[in-house]
């Protein structure tokens, strides 16, 4: 991670039958904030933000204060503004990688 200088990366892992683990890649934009839908008590969305924001990889909260929820961001027009931006941002999947 600080060899890249990413701050967070969600890192992909296997472990075979002999008990080598093995390594596939780094994603600086790993998904996360499923766990706070199976657990809303859990407030990832507010304390991610400003764990990105600080550029700090030993970032520790001290803030306390009503935190964003990521259930009140589905609810807000920020979901169809986020979905708008993904769509003009997304490069569609090269044809070539499907086979019909």
């Amino acid at each position: 991670m600080e060899y890249f200088g990413l701050v967070y990366g969600c890192i992909d892992l296997a472990l075979d039958k002999a008990g080598v683990y093995w390594f596939f890649e780094v994603n600086p934009n790993g998904q996360f904030l499923g766990y706070e839908e199976i657990c809303p008590s859990v407030p990832l969305l507010d304390t991610f933000c400003e764990f990105l924001a600080s550029g700090n990889p030993h970032y520790f909260r001290k803030q306390k204060r009503p935190r964003v929820r990521f259930k009140d961001f589905l609810k807000s027009d920020g979901t169809q503004t986020s979905l708008a931006w993904q769509q003009k941002h997304t490069q569609a999947p090269a044809k070539h990688i499907y086979q019909d």
